[in-house]
Order: C-alpha cells, then structure tokens, then sequence
C-alpha cells in the first residue's frame, strides 16, 4: 500500500509542477492539499486491519449497552465547527476565557516551499512568444512531393542549414514567426511539399539565484523557465527573505518586481516573467514584519509594502471570523526606549482599520466576543421547550403561556418560579408565580413583566416511574447488573462490589438520579414496585433537584442583616420541605410551593415555628393561623406545619372456629370479646382454651432476638472449634447437632409473636378483656385429639391423646431420646402457648412430678443438652426459642387446616 501511495505521489508532482510552466496559485494549493490527503490515506492504510478487530471487540462488550440502553450519540462534528455560533451552557452564566492565547505563529507564504521538489520538464507546448537562439533544436517533418525528417540545431550564427533550401536565418525570431517563415520558404521553393515543425531540446541557460534563497547559487536551466521556477528550484526563500520584493535583474538593471503574496493569495502571474541567460532573481531580506491574532482566518506573522495598512493585514490573514469583537481591538508595539513593549487599545469609531498604520514589530489582537446570550430568558425544568427564548423589552409570561397547551402534562400549575439577577452585586431574587389562577383570570396580577436573563423554572406534579432513563456512565466486563422492566424499557442497578461500571440514571434532562436514589424508589430486596407512594418519592427528588440550586445561591448571598430567604414547610403537604421565600409571600403562597394541602389537612391550626435574631441570639415564637389567615406574610426563617387529622385504620384477622371469619375494621378500644359477638360468635366445634393471639410489635421482637441468637450461636460454635482442636469426635457431632438445629429452623413471622391468654378467665371476668390493636391475628382451633413430641427424640411425631399414657409412654412411642436429650429439662407446652416444666425421670422411669396432667393438643419438649465446658451455655435459650418456633408453625398451620 506505501509504495502505491509513493507512485501516486511522485506522479502528481511531475504533472503539476513542469518545467518552466507558471504556477498559479489553485495549482499550488492543490498540490499542497493532495500531499495531505495522501499522507492520511498511509495512516488509514496501517490503522485499517486494527481498526477493524478494534471496533469488532466493542461491539461484542457493548452488547447489552447498544441493544437495551439508550445512549446520547454524538455526531462528529468538523474541525472548527464545534466552536461556531453561542458555546454556552444553558444558563445566562459566563466561562472566563483567557486573552491572546495565540499559540504559535508562523511566518505566512514560507511553508509552501517545503517538501516541493522542482524538477526541468522539456516536453510541453512551446509558447508561440518563445524567441529562438543559438542552442535551440528545431524538428522538421516534409511531406508531400518530399518525405523527409530533420533534426536541425541553431548554430552560433543564429543559422539552420535546410538540405533542400539552404541556411535560413531564424536566431531572433519568434517559435510563431519560424513557423510563417519556413511555410513561406517551402512553398515557395519545394511545390507540392508541405511542413510541419516543432523544438526538440531547448537550449540551456545559466541564471543567479541570490539574497536570502535557501540555496543561493547559479542554476542552469532551459530557457522555458519563469522566476517562480528558478525560486523553487533553488528551495525557495528563507523567513528573513521578502516575498514581497522579488526582484529580477538584467544587465544590472531591475527588469521586474515580483509579489508572491499575489501569486498565494490570488492566483496572479501576470508579473512572473521568463528568464533569459545572465538573469539574476535577487530575494532582498524583509523589511516590515507585521504579526495578526486571535479571530482571523489564519493567524500568523505577514509581510507589509510601504502603504499598506491594517485592512491590507486582515485581507491577507483570511478576514475577520464570524466572533470577532471589534470593540477590543489592541495592538502590541515595540517601544525601544522603554525596552518593552507598549499595549494600546484602537477605538474602531475613531480610526478604522483602512487608516490604522503599523509599525515593524507590532502585533494586532482581535479578541472574540464573549459567549454570553442577550435578548433571552431560559425556561428549566418540567417546561415543554426548555432552553433560551427570545425576549423583548415590556415582554410577560402571557407571551409564553397562552393556554394549558404551551405546558407539558403534569405541570405544577401554582407553582413557578423566576430566578432574577439584580444590582450591580448580580444577586438574584427569587418571584413566585400562580400559572393558574394566570390563565384564568383576565389582566391578572400573576402576569408579571419578564426581564431579560430571567431563568422561569418548571415544576413537575406527578412522574412515571416508566420515564427513568438508564445511561452507562463505565464500562467494565466484570460488572455484574441486575435488571428491571418496567413499561417499555429496563432499569439497571448494579449489584457488585466492583464499582468500576457505574449507571446514571435520568427524567427528561433535568433530573438527574444516582444510583442509590434509583435503589430508594424501589424495594432493595425484589426489586419490585412499591405502589403509589413511590410516584410521590420520585417527583419529591425531581422538585428537590430543581430547588436545591436556587437555594444554594439564597445561603450564599446572605448577610449579617439579611437572613436567607428559606422557610421550611412541614407536615400534611404534598412535598415538604426547604423552599425559597420571594418577597411579600404568603401563607397560601407557602403553601403551593410544596404541592398544596393534602386530604385531611387540618388548617384551623396552622402552626408557624418564627425564628428571629434579636440581640445576640435567634428566638423562636410558635403562631397559630386558620384558614381566614392564609394572607398573612411570611418571614425567612420560617417554618410552617400543617397539621393532619388522625385517619389511623385499625384491621385485626378472625379465622378459625366462628360463624363470619376474616378481616375486620376494628375501632379504638375494642376488645377480643366484642370482635367474635361482631364474628357471629364461635361455633359448636371451637375450642377458646387454645386460642392463638399474635401481635406484630410482639413479633417483630421476636424475630430481632431469633436472628440475634442464631448469629450468636453461630460465633459460639465456630469459636468452640478453634479453640478445641483436639476435640474427640463425639463432640464435634455434638456441636454439628447444635449447628443444625439452629440452621434447620425456619423462621416464619406469621407464626412469631404469640401471646398466651386464658380465654376462660376472660370470659369469667377474672381477667381483662384484651384490647385489639392494628393487624392482630386471632385464630379459634378446633379441639385437638393428638399430643405431639418434638426434640431429641428419635422419631418426633404426633400421636393419639390417651389419658392412660404418661410422658414416659409417649417417648417410647417416638422411639426414646437420643444421646443428646436433656431429661433433667423436658418441658410441655399447653395448646394456649404456655410452658410447663416437669421434673426428670426417676430410676424406675417415672417422672417425680405426679401434677402435671396431659391434654390434648400438648407437645411434650425434650430440649437438647447444653455442655457447660463447650462455652456455649447461651445454646439452652436458643434451643428452646427455636422448639417455641417451631411449635408456633405446627399450630397456625394446623389451625388453618
């Protein structure tokens, strides 16, 4: 591919650059530009077969990014465009941008010598102004009545010796007049022959390259050669050589003045003469040197002619660019007695640039315009066009708000702000506007006069959860993501300790979510939807975005006598909160900045916490407002609570043996009694005695101390086995049994949080009806005919109640106790959920406690023993919360059978 590209190249330059042929200037710019062109058509060739293995790997890791992701793609913009037109952000904020950054200058003109290579082409039409001379080789062709070929050379005697005719004279004459001249001889001499005529080698001729030439020296060359080919052939001319002075000599006399800037910069040859032997083509040094910066075209160091003025200087450098700043005009000029430089400011209405002279030395800077938007106002946030908009002078919102239409759907129609600048400080402050009452009420008050760089701010009422956004802000192959669809596309949320790809996450560009916020919306552990109050989460985070800047600026442009302007709205409101305080607000202005009242908003008691400085502290007062007070003025530092009415609902489960199981709403202070006469009372089969009662703050304790004890067993035995390396073997089978019992149990919170009654007491009146709160669960059992054995049996079962049998009989029945059992602690627990210990066995195998009588529905617990030199005594109350467990799940099971 080099050496095509080499060929490629070497044949452009022997056909654009021949011998003794004036360049214009498109031909110059061409050849520079196919020089370039080629060069990067070499890069691309070397680049091509990793380009493509490169952008095959990238499709292959943005898989999922490309076919599920929404991604912002860019479209490459050409060199220079990106910096075209307003580069600001979409706010009235302004970038500095430092002065005279100009980089490198460069010297204009000299670069089109470099790397052209001139090389003396013969065969090209001769111009019919070609004067012929001694040396020059004239080809003859007869034909007709004679056929013959010549080669003939002009001898010193400016002579051609013709066979047939003789010598003719031509030294002198021009390549047309020869031409006229021979025909005439022929047809004259040689009837019936004619001529046909051309030069062969061009005689050569010696010239002087001198001055300031790359390569000063004497040249010969054909007699075809112009002064631009002599300067290329000598390598062009140095940066201290004039391009604008090029003078050619003959016989000691000035024959022409040649400008190269008309050749570069209009493509004028008019001046470039042909060379004759003895010619010299002298390049005198630079006299003025003159350098241009900033918004031109091509910035650079250029040369200036007596007469030649700024607008000479602009024209050569390109003209001005479209950004130029004609009101910071200034000029660097060498000041030798002050051994320095001297900045001087021009002042465009006084001098324009056709009268403004320069100097040698000097340096003219044009500054571009600062990129700040006039004439505008910006519209943020939840707006159906955000961005600038034109603004006029006596301009109001009405202009842009003529109906719903211009809103986008789910607008906060009471509340928009207006951030304004004032002062010279460039402070702002903050106008609060009601859109409704707006576009509703003619000539309203609400209709404020916009200024220009007024920033209106758009609130949203309500969001779809649907409109999240997922952009991958990393990449890395190793992340591991978990996915979730909603609506028409996934929300991703990464899962993994590697951090290094990361998410955004956004709504409509002007909320931007990371990725805990995103995890807040939804439930951590299904990552599932959690209904409607996630809606209101997700719009309180897009408000909150929206606000927290202008509340930034509010802190930062306090003073000692002028608090923030922020009050705090609290309590039974949409969107509580901080908010911004505009000037002469009221309590129902409050009010709407936090998204109004919400049902059962009690507002006959509207409490305002004051806050004011006096002396050397802030004192708080409480004032109370009702609804005939929402006018009243708000000051900053406020802060406002709504209060609500208590709308607590109260539902407790009945299942089991009455007539109407199921949910009831229950009110304040009603008991169990009264909720089963509301259930239409028990029926023949129920069984009160074994009532089960669960409350949830009972089982939610219940659940913290399982979980507390179970890790804590875990600790105990991983620490007992460090510790006890040389443990035999049947006390590691005795810690492995403690493991798995504790790993075994499941926990289920329905089945945790029993409270143990006696329904018969409270019948009787002995005991306190028990007072019903939110979600108790009641269950009435059937009378149960089975007593159940559970632990460190070798077969826990249940068996047939028989008021024969003892607990010494039941354990047989479930095969005896294993190695493990403890007897000295067996236990029964009653079908109410109460626990009654019994004594241990005696040596003729009966229990010493004769009291304790079997019922059905008991399950007799033989716990585990708890060795004391294992350091695991805790174990004891583990075991008997899991049996406890365990028991409790048998029955809500067996009660819902």
């Amino acid at each position: 591919m080099k050496s095509i590209i080499k060929i490629i190249l070497f044949s452009l330059f022997s056909i654009v650059v021949p011998e003794g042929y004036s360049q214009s200037l498109d031909q110059l710019e061409q050849l520079q530009v196919l020089q370039e062109e080629l060069s990067n058509l070499e890069e691309l060739s070397n680049l091509g077969s990793s380009d493509s293995d490169n952008i095959q790997s990238k499709d292959q890791n943005n898989e999922i990014k490309e076919n599920e992701i929404e991604e912002n793609v860019q479209t490459p913009i050409e060199d220079g465009a990106e910096d075209f037109g307003y580069t600001g952000a979409e706010d009235f904020l302004i970038a500095p941008k430092p002065k005279n950054n100009k980089g490198e200058l460069k010297f204009f003109g000299y670069n089109y010598f470099n790397n052209n290579q001139y090389t003396q082409i013969s065969d090209i039409p001769i111009p019919s102004d070609y004067i012929l001379s001694s040396g020059d080789e004239i080809k003859i062709i007869l034909f007709g009545n004679i056929n013959k070929k010549y080669t003939l050379e002009v001898n010193r005697d400016g002579d051609i010796f013709l066979p047939e005719i003789g010598p003719v004279y031509v030294a002198g004459l021009t390549f047309k007049d020869l031409k006229e001249t021979l025909q005439k001889i022929v047809n004259n001499q040689l009837i019936g022959t004619e001529i046909s005529l051309t030069l062969g080698s061009l005689k050569s001729i010696n010239i002087f390259v001198l001055g300031e030439a790359s390569r000063p020296g004497m040249y010969t060359v054909n007699a075809l050669t112009n002064l631009t080919n002599a300067i290329f052939l000598s390598g062009g001319i140095k940066t201290t050589g004039s391009l604008r002075n090029i003078q050619l000599k003959r016989n000691g006399k000035i024959v022409s003045d040649f400008d190269f800037y008309q050749l570069l910069l209009n493509g004028d040859t008019s001046n470039d003469s042909r060379l004759m032997a003895g010619d010299v083509v002298f390049i005198p040094p630079i006299t003025k040197k003159v350098a241009i910066t900033g918004e031109v075209e091509r910035p650079g160091v250029y040369e200036l002619i007596d007469n030649e003025r700024a607008d000479d200087l602009i024209r050569f450098a390109g003209t001005l660019k479209e950004k130029a700043d004609l009101t910071t005009i200034e000029i660097k000029r060498i000041d030798p007695l002050g051994n320095g430089f001297n900045l001087m400011n021009i002042d465009l209405q006084e001098l324009s640039f056709s009268n403004l002279s320069l100097e040698d030395g000097d340096t003219l800077s044009i500054q571009p315009i600062v990129s700040k938007l006039n004439q505008a106002i910006l519209l943020k946030g939840h707006a159906k066009q955000p961005g600038h908009h034109p603004w006029k002078p006596g301009m109001k919102i009405s202009d842009l708000l003529t109906s719903a239409d211009d809103l986008l759907p789910h607008t906060d129609i009471n509340y928009l702000l207006i951030k304004r600048e004032t002062g010279i400080q460039q402070k702002y402050r903050v106008l609060q506007v009601n859109i409704e009452d707006l576009l509703t009420s003619e000539n309203s008050d609400q209709d404020l006069i916009l200024e220009e760089r007024d920033e209106l701010i758009f609130f949203p009422s309500q969001l779809s959860i649907n409109s999240i956004e997922t952009l991958v802000l990393e990449e890395s192959t190793n992340q591991e993501t978990q996915m979730l669809y909603l609506g028409t596309g996934p929300i991703y949320i990464s899962k993994s300790l590697n951090e290094s790809k990361n998410y955004n996450y956004r709504i409509y560009n002007y909320c931007k979510l990371d990725k805990n916020e995103v995890e807040s919306i939804f439930d951590k552990e299904e990552l599932s939807f959690n209904g409607e109050g996630n809606n209101i989460l997700l719009v309180s985070l897009c408000r909150e975005k929206l606000i927290q800047p202008i509340l930034d600026i509010l802190k930062a442009q306090s003073r000692e006598e002028q608090p923030s302007r922020i009050i705090g709205l609290y309590g039974n409101v949409a969107f509580p909160g901080r908010y911004p305080l505009p000037e002469n607000s009221s309590l129902r202005d409050v009010l709407f900045s936090g998204g109004g009242l919400k049902g059962l908003s009690y507002i006959e008691e509207i409490e305002i916490n004051r806050r004011e400085i006096i002396e050397k502290e802030i004192r708080e007062t409480t004032l109370t407002f009702n609804r005939d007070s929402l006018d009243e003025k708000i000051n900053p530092l406020d802060n406002i609570t709504i209060k609500q009415y208590s709308d607590k609902e109260l539902f407790v489960t009945l299942e089991g043996e009455v007539f109407f199981p199921g949910r009831y709403p229950v009110k304040r202070q009603e008991t169990l009694t009264q909720l089963i006469d509301r259930a239409g009372g028990l029926t023949e089969s129920a069984y009160p005695k074994d009532i089960f009662f669960s409350r949830q703050s009972i089982a939610q304790t219940d659940l913290k101390r399982i979980q507390s004890a179970k890790e804590d067993l875990r600790k105990r035995i991983l620490l007992s086995e460090q510790q006890t390396a040389d443990t035999s073997q049947n006390d590691n089978q005795y810690l492995n049994r403690i493991a798995l019992l504790t790993e075994a149990a499941e926990i289920d919170i329905e089945s945790l949080g029993r409270l143990v009654i006696n329904f018969d007491l409270i019948i009787s009146g002995e005991e306190k009806d028990i007072k019903l709160v939110n979600n108790d669960r009641i269950i009435i059992p059937t009378k149960q005919q089975t007593i159940s054995i559970i632990g460190e049996v070798y077969s826990p079962n249940a068996h047939l109640f028989d008021s024969s049998n003892n607990i010494a009989d039941y354990l047989d029945l479930s095969g005896g106790t294993t190695q493990y059992a403890d007897l000295d602690n067996i236990y029964i627990v009653k079908g109410n959920g109460s626990v009654v210990p019994i004594e241990a066995l005696s040596s003729s195998g009966f229990f010493r406690n004769r009291t304790v009588r079997l019922e059905p529905g008991d399950t007799i617990v033989v716990p585990i023993e708890i060795l004391t030199g294992e350091g695991i005594r805790t174990a004891a109350n583990i075991t008997q919360i899991i049996y406890q467990l365990a028991l409790a799940t048998a029955a809500v099971n067996s009660f819902g059978n």
